[in-house]
């Protein structure tokens, strides 16, 4: 760790600098979400977030409810709709997620306000330092989250249908969808190349949901940890003669601060940590009885 305690009020941070770590801070949360439509400042025009918006929502709802379809009217076996259930599911939640960060947009808000004005508060080099090494912290679990997540739905969404084996009904081969779907008024096999490509459209949408529903708790959650750090520098760097009333009121504003961001995050994150729990926990269990069932 660099030594600037003696140099530290002398060693001002420039306010370019701080804004370049305010964007490095927020910068895969930001794009995440605008690829979603859900970043609620003015980066693009409000109808553009708009048909953004309706765009991901019809085409969560277009595997959603066919699906759901599929596995009530169509599969009559337990087993086969036991099967189903999991990628079922994995729709649902993320459907709940979207709709859950949109409607809460206030507090989204908030939490990012929060980050710029810590920020911008930041006055010397060993502050700015222990704040810029959690935000590195947070980068590399997000990248690693986007990428693992990314690979591993993106792939299973592209190759499922030309790698499970495909109907054939007389003299016609149909291939079978990542997302079963069961539509009212037309066969699913007879337009296959656009239900293939809104499927995918899908998964691309529920990956980017589930990244920045992570990248908004990571991004935020060590900030907060930045500024414990940045309190207990200052505790450590203050001698016992100048360790004033004062001195002692600066630290518990900060500490204060830093708790009352945590609870707004928590209250932001609570129903989809929740919902989350519930359906990793189911879908862990169902992958326990594909394992099973593949013997």
């Amino acid at each position: 760790m660099p030594n600037y305690a003696e140099q530290d009020n002398l060693a001002a941070v420039d306010k370019k600098e701080i804004q370049q770590n305010v964007d490095l801070s927020l910068a895969i949360t930001r794009r995440l979400l605008q690829m979603i439509g859900l970043w609620p400042y003015a980066t693009y025009s409000k109808v553009w977030r708009m048909l953004l918006i309706a765009l991901v929502s019809f085409v969560l709802m277009f595997v959603a409810v066919p699906a759901a379809l599929y596995v009530a009217i169509v599969v009559n076996d337990l087993e086969m709709r036991l099967q189903l259930l999991g990628p079922l599911s994995f729709v649902c939640m993320n459907i709940f997620k979207y709709f859950a960060v949109l409607f809460q947009e206030d507090q989204l808000e908030q939490c990012i306000e929060r980050i710029t004005n810590d920020w911008r508060m930041v006055c010397s080099q060993m502050k700015n330092y222990l704040m810029r090494e959690n935000v590195k912290y947070a980068k590399s679990f997000t990248t690693v989250c986007v990428t693992c997540t990314y690979m591993g739905v993106m792939s299973y969404g592209m190759f499922f249908s030309f790698v499970m084996d495909p109907i054939i009904v007389g003299n016609n081969t149909y291939r079978i969808f990542a997302f079963p779907s069961h539509f009212i008024f037309f066969n699913s096999f007879d337009y296959f190349k656009l239900i293939y490509t809104i499927q995918m459209m899908c998964v691309f949408a529920l990956c980017t949901i589930t990244l920045s529903v992570e990248s908004i708790g990571i991004s935020c959650a060590m900030h907060i940890c930045g500024q414990i750090n940045v309190i207990a520098w200052i505790m450590r760097s203050l001698a016992a003669d100048t360790f004033d009333k004062a001195s002692f009121g600066r630290i518990v504003e900060k500490h204060l601060r830093a708790i009352a961001f945590a609870k707004e995050l928590e209250n932001f994150l609570n129903g989809m940590c929740f919902v989350e729990f519930v359906g990793s926990c189911f879908n862990i269990c169902m992958l326990g009885y594909y394992m099973i069932m593949a013997r």
